[in-house]
């Protein structure tokens, strides 16, 4: 299970390079905290809905939507 705290640093259309929280939680009774730096995608589809695609640089692909 992955939940992710999603930081938007533009309000323009672009790509830009930041950093989220990423909480893993794992079946064993633990949670790992840490940051990722990754590469921010995303494109407006209404004014206050947008769609957000993180590609990060440990592989993993993400999508959020807000």
């Amino acid at each position: 299970i992955f939940m992710y705290s999603c930081i938007q640093v533009s309000r323009y259309p672009g790509i830009h390079v930041f950093l989220y929280s990423c909480i893993q939680v794992y079946r064993y009774p633990r949670i790992l905290v840490s940051m990722y730096p990754c590469i921010h995608v995303y494109m407006y589809i209404g004014i206050l809905m947008c769609r957000y695609l993180y590609t990060c640089l440990h592989g993993y692909l993400y999508t959020c939507i807000h």
